[in-house]
């Protein structure tokens, strides 16, 4: 899985994979890749259907962000279940009154 996100040149990466057995290489188990996800949803893992949940949001923030290390830019971050563009958009209006350059990226597209 990996080896396949670099291949991508993708540093995050969902890579869903079906094999009889999850315990040995994909080859050796038969099993395969059947999709790459450039954008991964994170609710099946803090929801899984069986199992315990998993904190990924929480590694993915700590690997774009590393604790300590200055970023040059910016960054507000939105999240939800309804409303998530609205909310953006409004983020983006409020910053540019205030003499800001902004980009934007909400379910209506990329704005730089």
């Amino acid at each position: 899985a990996c080896r396949i996100a670099r291949l991508l040149c993708l540093d995050i990466a969902g890579i869903d994979i079906v094999t009889e057995d999850i315990s040995q290489p994909l080859l050796a188990g038969k099993g395969a890749v059947i999709e790459v996800n450039a954008a991964p949803g994170i609710r099946m893992h803090l929801f899984p259907a069986q199992g315990a949940s998993r904190p990924v949001g929480d590694a993915i923030v700590d690997y774009l962000f590393p604790w300590q290390r200055p970023h040059s830019i910016p960054l507000v971050s939105i999240t939800g279940t309804n409303g998530k563009t609205t909310v953006s958009r409004l983020v983006a209006y409020v910053l540019r009154r205030q003499g800001k350059t902004v980009g934007l990226t909400c379910t209506d597209g990329i704005y730089i």
